[in-house]
């Protein structure tokens, strides 16, 4: 606690002579162990990676406090994990400074800066240093985050910000120390009720995950499906036999023995990445990419837009239309960011409650 008792003792320096009368000082303590998988992603771990890349090239200034006197080069930051034997990058501990200010019942907060604290391997303090926010809001504005099966795709880190989704203490509230979460839970009941954090500028997609899955044809639990498995993989052994120029232009050309007399395409493969959107109790999919493994050498990966112009037929259907219908067994390996451990599952629109948050 002494450590943070010196970081507080700064957070006077911080606050802009013009701040709103109702905006109140407050100062967060996010930790690395304490982000729960169902919040989609490790926020702290993920704002570590990114400042640090941030630092390290020169876009962004680390100093030594909140104070700004002295700046910290991304030389020096590496002379610090090199001195103390620790990693920026994996620090459990970041320090938010925030204005926060509840106006016609909306809740808001304003960003000030974050500052970057680790433990040695004797447990000693490791102050990295301090990042104002100003530096980082355009980059966190673009940064995607990385998230997991039960996250959104493509939400930047700016709304897991901006919205608090991320668990954290409320160390400091309007000048005071708050000593235990019983009284942080009572402050804060009192200062925003039942009101969340939010921000109208932000419209990141809602409900949207990339899934990733493989044709399965081995499976036979479901007859039809599985000769609809069979037929694709034959379509597009057809279609790429047929094709010669377009099977070497995706890299056909690589392919062992390829130029042999007696060569027959085998596709031992096919790994498809889509965006799924949940609307109502339809799933929207959007195919992404195709990957095609020949002779267990992969292709270059096939593009929505090439997708189309190509003519491949599965049972007298054009590809594009049977990937909408999903009648045809597959696995899926990784959602997100995430990759899935378990291969023996086979998901069709039945199994959508099994993908959290798709159902």
């Amino acid at each position: 606690m002494r450590q943070f008792l010196s970081i507080i003792l700064f957070f006077s320096t911080l606050i802009p002579t013009g701040v709103f009368a109702d905006e109140v000082p407050v100062l967060l303590r996010a930790k690395k162990s304490e982000q729960a998988d169902s919040m989609g992603c490790n926020f702290v771990e993920q704002t570590t990676k990114l400042v640090y890349d941030l630092i390290i090239s020169g876009k962004v200034k680390l100093w030594d406090s909140p104070q700004k006197e002295i700046q910290i080069t991304g030389t020096s930051l590496k002379e610090i994990e090199r001195t103390t034997a620790t990693e920026f990058i994996t620090q459990d501990i970041i320090v938010i400074y925030e204005m926060w200010e509840v106006n016609k019942r909306a809740l808001n907060s304003r960003t000030l800066g974050f500052m970057f604290l680790n433990k040695d391997n004797r447990n000693a303090d490791v102050s990295y240093g301090y990042v104002d926010y100003t530096d980082m809001r355009d980059y966190f504005a673009n940064a995607r985050v990385e998230a997991n099966a039960n996250g959104t795709y493509g939400r930047s880190m700016l709304r897991y910000l901006t919205r608090k989704n991320f668990n954290y203490t409320v160390i400091q509230f309007a000048g005071k120390l708050i000593e235990s979460k019983q009284e942080m839970n009572e402050t804060l009941t009192a200062f925003k009720g039942n009101l969340q954090f939010g921000d109208a500028f932000i419209n990141d997609d809602d409900g949207v995950k990339m899934i990733t899955y493989i044709i399965d044809v081995k499976s036979a639990m479901d007859s039809l499906k599985q000769a609809n498995s069979i037929s694709i993989i034959k379509a597009f052994e057809n279609y790429l036999e047929e094709n010669t120029e377009e099977f070497y232009n995706l890299g056909g050309d690589r392919i062992p023995n390829v130029t042999k007399p007696n060569f027959k395409v085998k596709v031992t493969g096919i790994e498809i990445t889509e965006s799924w959107k949940q609307m109502g109790e339809q799933t929207i999919y959007e195919p992404v990419t195709v990957n095609i493994s020949v002779n267990d050498t992969a292709l270059a990966p096939i593009r929505k837009s090439e997708l189309i112009n190509m003519d491949i037929v599965v049972n007298e259907k054009k590809f594009i239309l049977v990937l909408l219908e999903k009648q045809y067994n597959y696995v899926i390996t990784q959602i997100n960011s995430q990759k899935l451990h378990t291969k023996k599952l086979i998901y069709t629109t039945k199994h959508l409650a099994l993908i959290n948050g798709i159902s």
